[in-house]
This record gives C-alpha cells, structure tokens and sequence, in this order.
C-alpha cells in the first residue's frame, strides 16, 4: 500500500468515528505530523480540583467537541473554526447536583461562569452514569463572553483557562471540578 493511500485510509477512518482531520498538502513519509485530530476536549472531575479542596468520593469526566470543519489547503496550514460545542459529562458517586458551569480561570484560581450546562429546577438524587449532554453556540456564552463567538472558548479551552465545576447542595460553590484540555 502505496503511502498516500495509507494517508486517505486514516482520515477516512477519523472521519467515519466522528473525529475531525485537519491536514495539510506538506506530505512527508512520517504522515502523524501532517495529520492531526482538533477540537476535541476533556476535563476529568474530582474534588482535590475544587478551591479549596472537597473531601468527595464523587468523580467525573466532560467530553466536549467542537464542531471545526476539515480543512484541505494547498501549502498554507490547515484551519479549523466551529459554531458549537457538543459536550457530554458523565459522573459517579455524586447527589443533589444544582448545576454544572464552564468557568474561566487556570486550575490555581477561581474564576466566572461563562457557560451553564446543566440546571435542574430541583437538585437531583445520587446518581452514577451520564449528567447531561448537549449543544452549545455563541447564544449560550455568559459573563465575560456574552457577545463572543464559540471561537473565544476554544481559545481558553487551548490555554488552560478553563474549567467545567460541578455544584451541589452539599457544595454550593462546587464539589468537583477539572480544567478542560486538548484530548
């Protein structure tokens, strides 16, 4: 099998599982670095996370994905830029959630909420398995991104300066939370 075939058979291949190929016509027999996976998030939950600490047997993961287009470009780098974000959070060991936020800030600081994911009219009972999935555009943004494009979020997903925090009624101000990264 021919190198260029192999290269079509691995973005055919991320395609059809839903990933996002993002390529570049620069191609060199050590394909990996001309074909790269983008816009896909996750942030895993625990209560050492929160500041200041929660003594929690709860955990949780929030899988996040842009919806970025592929790009094929002659000799300039690929791009990508999305109009939303589907997330997932799944979580374990946990009860009476009042919310779920995205939140800015770096791992050492509390910070605003910019995104709400999840807000029941009432807290919820103990539950082990997935929270909430959804969508969400630029309409969604809050606080310091209300008028942002989703492209702002991404921004702060790439830097670290975001967190996905889960609140209770036993925690009001959360009781796990993780800093969204690439991956």
């Amino acid at each position: 099998m021919n190198s260029a075939f192999k290269l079509m058979v691995a973005m055919l291949t991320i395609l059809a599982a839903g990933g996002l190929a993002v390529i570049s016509s620069n191609y060199s027999p050590g394909f990996a670095s001309n074909l790269e996976i983008a816009g896909i998030y996750s942030a895993s939950l625990a209560g050492d996370a929160e500041i200041p600490k929660v003594n929690t047997d709860a955990t949780g993961e929030a899988l996040l994905e842009s919806n970025a287009q592929a790009a094929v470009l002659g000799d300039s780098a690929a791009t990508a830029s999305g109009s939303d974000i589907s997330y997932k959070i799944d979580v374990q060991n946990i009860e009476e959630i009042s919310s779920a936020y995205i939140h800015m800030g770096r791992s050492d600081e509390n910070g605003p909420i910019i995104a709400s994911l999840f807000k029941p009219q009432t807290p919820t009972g103990k539950i082990n398995g997935e929270l909430v999935n959804g969508t969400l555009s630029a309409e969604n943004l809050e606080g310091p991104l209300v008028g942002k494009q989703i492209s702002e979020l991404l921004d702060l997903f790439d830097r670290g300066e975001a967190y996905v925090n889960i609140h209770t009624a036993a925690n009001p101000d959360g009781e796990i939370r993780g800093t969204v990264q690439q991956g």
